[in-house]
């Protein structure tokens, strides 16, 4: 689940029990600041891991925990490969993922996050994402100004075109 503070003493139990984590890394950008004078400084390196966890085997997907935090996932894809607060700071330089990382922690089935990309298949009601440029452009700005349309369960839930 939510995983907030993981230090590596607890990394094998959660491979152990085969365990996912949902994590924000948007709250590095959107509470960064605060967190480097209010969290313990032998906890910043563990807040809201991504990579780090990834290479120890457990399992990891990314929400936004909207109304808790920006709802915009594409803002929490940027964070997780920045991992720069409002001001600029660094937070966990070993927890950062490249921009297609970032964009799989979104990708898994809902059902089973942090598990591999969910496909569209015929027949199947759709959830999908068209964007406006191709996979390596939309990689490098990880924006939803490229979102033209979005299909949730088959249906037409936002139309930018």
């Amino acid at each position: 689940e939510h995983g907030a503070v993981i230090p590596p003493d607890l990394v094998d139990q959660l491979v152990e029990r085969g365990l996912t984590v949902v994590t924000q890394p948007h709250f590095i950008t959107e509470r960064g600041d605060e967190y480097l004078n209010e969290v313990d400084g032998e906890d910043l390196p563990w807040l809201y891991r991504c990579a780090g966890l990834q290479r120890a085997g457990v399992a990891v997907a990314a929400g936004t925990d909207a109304p808790f935090g920006d709802p915009d996932p594409w803002r929490s894809m940027r964070a997780a490969v920045a991992r720069r607060t409002a001001a600029g700071n660094l937070i966990g330089p070993a927890e950062t993922v490249d921009p297609a990382a970032a964009l799989a922690l979104y990708l898994g089935d809902p059902a089973s996050p942090g598990g591999p990309a969910r496909r569209v298949i015929p027949g199947a009601p759709a959830d999908l994402c068209l964007l406006a440029e191709p996979g390596p452009a939309a990689l490098r700005t990880l924006s939803a100004d490229l979102v033209t349309l979005t299909i949730a369960a088959g249906r037409i839930i936002a139309d930018n075109r």
